[in-house]
């Protein structure tokens, strides 16, 4: 499971456009593990299940605890 906190100054979807919202400096908690560290995003899962969460939108938090009231959990 990785953990992510919205970094941007606005609500983002996750997974998809149509996914769940995560809002402006919240975090949440994705399926996978992060497999690759880009320069510009972070890859979590393989294949064709593969996400890119760019680094500019998304802080990657390394500690991995379980959601606290009010986090979000992503698909």
């Amino acid at each position: 499971m990785a953990r992510f906190k919205n970094i941007s100054p606005d609500d983002r979807h996750v997974g998809r456009s149509d996914g769940p919202v995560v809002g402006a400096g919240d975090v949440t908690v994705v399926d996978g593990d992060v497999v690759e560290e880009l320069e510009d995003a972070y890859i979590v899962g393989e294949g064709g299940d593969a996400r890119a969460w760019p680094k500019e939108t998304w802080e990657l938090l390394k500690d991995a605890k379980p959601p606290k009231s009010g986090e979000k959990a992503g698909d």
